[in-house]
């Protein structure tokens, strides 16, 4: 008994440690990409292996810590924080992936933003390197290993609908 309340009571330091693990890790992560994304601005050329690798870096890095946490503070097993890693950096470089696309395919209106500014910027993106129909097979596959993540969790049809929202979303 005095076993299982020294437990109860260590729990949110315990809690707060890796919560601060994982920030710490997404901090070292989102540092080093703002360079490589710089470094790739003078180079002539870049492959699809350096921009997933920055990508994962910067949107992947922040989706990945934010499920992490979530299941972090659920109190979810070390094979679900793992599952919950995966599907964020999953649906990070989806979602980066959709949004090179948009940029080129949509129209500010529909956006909410201007579009093109990556070419103006002549930033190396998913839809310059690999062009927008493989850009989309990659987003998809990536959506569909997202997908297989979620069988790690009981109760996921609003994180389906959300993960399929992402890769086919206007805006």
């Amino acid at each position: 008994e005095k076993q299982a309340e020294e437990k109860k009571r260590d729990w949110p330091l315990k809690l707060l440690a890796l919560v601060c693990a994982v920030m710490l890790w997404f901090y070292a992560e989102a540092e080093k990409n703002p360079l490589m994304d710089m470094q790739f601005e003078t180079q002539a050329s870049v492959t699809a292996q350096e921009l997933e690798i920055m990508c994962l870096g910067k949107t992947g890095a922040l989706m990945e810590a934010s499920c992490k946490m979530g299941c972090i503070c659920g109190g979810g097993t070390v094979q679900q924080q793992e599952a919950a890693a995966a599907y964020g950096r999953s649906i990070g470089l989806a979602f980066q992936m959709i949004d090179d696309i948009l940029d080129v395919t949509s129209t500010a209106e529909l956006l909410g933003k201007p579009i093109g500014s990556d070419a103006q910027e002549d930033k190396k993106t998913f839809v310059t390197v690999l062009g927008i129909e493989e850009a989309q097979k990659r987003a998809k596959a990536l959506t569909e290993f997202a997908h297989s993540q979620l069988d790690a969790f009981a109760d996921t049809e609003f994180l389906h609908a959300l993960t399929d929202a992402l890769l086919v979303r206007v805006q």
